[in-house]
This record gives structure tokens, C-alpha cells and sequence, in this order.
């Protein structure tokens, strides 16, 4: 689901996780685990 160069929401992704897998996550979870993965990530002006 996560490539480098595709943009997508910690809401997105937990949305895509419900729907594929069926899995109920928070997204602060997601995030969580992609920081222990060594996932990083940049906030961007408006939320674009």
C-alpha cells in the first residue's frame, strides 16, 4: 500500500486497511508503527 513517492493520510490508509483487510485501527496506531519501521514523514502547508 505505501510507496515513496504516493501521498496518503494516516485516515487514508487506515480506511484502505479496513477495507482490504477488514483490520479496525486508530490512526495513531499507523502511525506508531510506521515510525518504528523507520517510516518518516513531512507535514505539508494546507494539507495538501
Amino acid at each position: 500500500m505505501l510507496c515513496k513517492t504516493q501521498r496518503i493520510t494516516l485516515y487514508e490508509l487506515r480506511d484502505a486497511l479496513a477495507m482490504a483487510e477488514g483490520v479496525q485501527v486508530h490512526h495513531s496506531s499507523i502511525a506508531a508503527l510506521l515510525k518504528r519501521l523507520g517510516f518518516s514523514y513531512k507535514k505539508i502547508a494546507g494539507g495538501l
